[in-house]
């Protein structure tokens, strides 16, 4: 039987050879991305017996929700430019709308 083995071995060692080589099937994003984040098991275990409620999750996000929609309420109507910058765009504007009618 041992006999055997090592013919065995050598005829699947030369059946290999004409595989694909395995680090040019990987893309660089893909091996420059990191690794995965490892958690404890009883989080894990955690989440995954539902001690995490839906309507937390829902809490938590309407929350976010109720928070950007504030936020985008305090942005509405400001004006990206100060007074100085907006002259100044104001008479570049003034300048090439009198070279365009020319």
């Amino acid at each position: 039987m041992r006999l055997l083995a090592l013919p065995l071995c050598l005829i699947l060692a030369a059946c290999a050879s004409g595989l694909p080589d395995i680090d040019s099937t990987i893309s660089p994003a893909a091996s420059d991305a990191p690794f995965p984040s490892l958690e404890p098991l009883d989080q894990l275990l955690a989440r995954a017996n539902g001690q995490s409620s839906i309507e937390d999750d829902t809490e938590a996000l309407a929350a976010r929700v109720a928070s950007l929609k504030a936020r985008a309420a305090a942005l509405q109507g400001r004006s990206v430019f100060d007074g100085a910058d907006r002259l100044r765009l104001e008479r570049a504007g003034a300048r090439n709308a009198s070279r365009l009618s020319q």
